[in-house]
């Protein structure tokens, strides 16, 4: 009961958490853009970024509600967005 009840937090406060990441991460693409064409690095489109924020977000929050579960969760580094799958939609916020 105890496990249900700490997934079901995490996923009501990843729910409320993307409404503020997915808007955030789509204005944070403004300025990575044009960094990343300058420095001729792989195109990461608004929603890779912002599946980038949602997977560390996810992490961390994991790390704090569902630790006494006894699973680790690594967060994801910046050198790898390009190898992320879009995870974030913009229906997850409705």
């Amino acid at each position: 009961m105890g496990h249900s009840i700490a997934q079901l937090m995490f996923l009501g406060l990843r729910g409320i958490v993307l409404w503020a990441l997915i808007p955030l991460g789509f204005l944070a693409w403004f300025l990575v853009a044009p960094y990343r064409a300058v420095s001729r690095r792989q195109y990461a489109g608004p929603m890779r970024l912002a599946s980038w924020l949602d997977l560390n977000a996810s992490a961390a929050m994991a790390r704090i509600v569902l630790r006494p579960l006894g699973r680790s969760f690594p967060f994801t580094p910046w050198s790898q967005i390009e190898r992320i799958e879009h995870r974030a939609k913009i229906e997850d916020i409705w």
